[in-house]
């Protein structure tokens, strides 16, 4: 057995109000289609089959708006997932803090940025996050959704090609490293030649060693 929502229970009843086969040997009078109602409900309560009431906001209209919009510009599959659960995120958030997108401030977008990262989010997800909600924010000034020059003010953190590249010891290290080698032996003097290599290398990192 599905599970059936209220809509669906109430047309029912109403079909089977105006169903003249059904009402032979019966007189139908003004609480009939409640007492219908209220049996089914009843019966489908019992199976477990009712459909948990789903609401909408405002702020589900927009995203889904948005999203209509994305793919009117055939914008990649993977591209339209990846905005729908930015501005998901967002959404969810501003309905906690606004009744309606109208209301939201450029204020609002870097209080929720930067609580995004206080909880962990990396300069490259920021930017890209930043992005994202620029161009939604374009989309709902184009709407007539908010007012406020938002996307404008959306600020992209500039992000260093290398800022993820792996990263060597501090000088202090590297020098306390060859200190700690003599070089008396044959294998400590090798080993100390190659630190000393590995450490003009990192100094110098365009240099050839031949």
């Amino acid at each position: 057995m599905r599970p059936v929502t209220m809509a669906e229970i109430d047309q029912a009843s109403q079909r089977w109000m105006t169903d003249p086969e059904i009402h032979l040997t019966r007189r139908v009078g003004p609480t009939s289609v409640e007492s219908f109602r209220q049996i089914a409900l009843k019966w489908f309560r019992f199976h477990d089959a009712i459909c948990p009431p789903v609401t909408t906001t405002p702020f589900d209209r927009y995203l889904a708006d948005f999203l209509r919009f994305s793919v009117s510009v055939q914008l990649s599959r993977g591209t339209i997932l990846h905005n729908k659960s930015c501005v998901c995120l967002f959404l969810d958030w501003a309905r906690c803090h606004h009744t309606d997108l109208s209301t939201v401030t450029l204020t609002d977008v870097e209080t929720y940025v930067e609580t995004k990262r206080q909880t962990g989010w990396k300069p490259r997800t920021v930017a890209s996050q930043c992005s994202i909600l620029r161009r939604f924010f374009r989309y709902a000034l184009i709407r007539g959704w908010t007012s406020h020059r938002i996307a404008g003010g959306i600020s992209r953190p500039r992000v260093s090609r290398y800022e993820e590249a792996p990263k060597g010891p501090a000088w202090r290290d590297v020098r306390k490293l060859l200190a700690s080698n003599s070089g008396v032996s044959p294998s400590e003097t090798r080993t100390r030649a190659m630190l000393f290599l590995n450490a003009y290398t990192e100094v110098f990192p365009g240099c050839r060693v031949v």
